[in-house]
């Protein structure tokens, strides 16, 4: 028996993988072809929904396709019944609705909410922070003019009365009984 070289081998695997990756895409065709989404009042109309027993639309994208025909050439699958793991990833990820039409929007919005929320909370810290420092700046300044010495206090300089303007013209002077 004559020895393969190692090109003859990497030969073999990439003739393999073709014949795979053409199945696949043949088998992604035909689930194309079967679940078109023909219902008019289905947000995801004319595009692709696998509908179960209770006429739910799930929405089918590359990403489940290739999984769903992945699963039919291992035979764990057939073009009318999905694996059971997506079955229950379309069940937790509910139907097709607005929300799930756009998850990157959804978690795009979820991020700015979430970003948003962190900032606010930051600026009331730094806030916090600001109104802590001043108030212990005023402390400060409020137990040094209290902390000077008793013998170095000099008396407190006499008061003068204090000087009021004269009353405007237009108003008259008090007059006495």
């Amino acid at each position: 028996m004559p020895r393969r070289t190692q090109t003859v081998q990497e030969e073999e695997r990439q003739a393999s993988r073709r014949d795979q990756n053409e199945e696949a895409s043949d088998l992604s065709k035909r689930l194309l072809d079967r679940w078109l989404c023909v219902k008019d009042t289905c947000i995801n109309h004319k595009a692709f929904c696998f509908v179960d027993y209770g006429a739910k639309h799930f929405s089918m994208d590359t990403t489940i396709r290739e999984t769903w025909a992945k699963a039919i050439s291992r035979g764990q699958a057939t073009i009318e019944r999905p694996p059971e793991s997506l079955y229950n990833f379309w069940h937790q990820r509910g139907t097709v609705d607005k929300v799930s039409k756009a998850p990157l929007a959804k978690a795009s919005r979820e991020a700015r909410e979430q970003a948003k929320e962190a900032r606010m909370e930051r600026l009331l810290e730094m806030q916090e922070r600001a109104q802590e420092a001043a108030f212990e700046q005023e402390i400060q300044s409020q137990i040094s003019a209290l902390s000077v010495p008793i013998g170095n206090s000099q008396p407190a300089p006499a008061s003068t009365p204090a000087i009021y303007p004269p009353y405007p013209s237009w108003i008259q002077a008090p007059q006495s009984f």
